[in-house]
């Protein structure tokens, strides 16, 4: 299964979607007994974009959810791009592999 991303733009944050979406996904994530195979990534750097991520765990109970917000099937970020929202202490390291920067870049 893939990693889903979620992207926002400035008027659905400043309408407050994406406290809307990670106070859905902490609950559900709570209710789901915090499964170690899922969390909510966040874009680390906000000038770039509004990014959230979710590893394919996630999509077990918050499918629907995500789908409301229009995710879209992605690869794995890289690990230094994210910063853990919603999961257990562990997810950075247990989730997310290193993944390397292309040359050049």
């Amino acid at each position: 299964m893939p990693w889903n991303i979620i992207r926002m733009t400035v008027n659905e944050i400043a309408a407050g979607m994406n406290l809307q979406l990670q106070v859905a996904f902490e609950a559900m994530f709570k209710a789901s007994h915090a499964p170690k195979d899922a969390a909510m990534f966040g874009n680390r750097f906000f000038e770039d974009d509004y990014t959230y991520y979710f590893p394919p765990g996630a999509a077990r109970f918050f499918s629907v959810v995500m789908t409301g917000f229009g995710a879209k099937d992605c690869p794995e970020p890289d690990r230094e791009s994210v910063s853990l929202l919603v999961g257990n202490a562990d997810a950075v390291t247990s989730l997310l592999r290193s993944v390397p920067k292309p040359k050049g870049k």
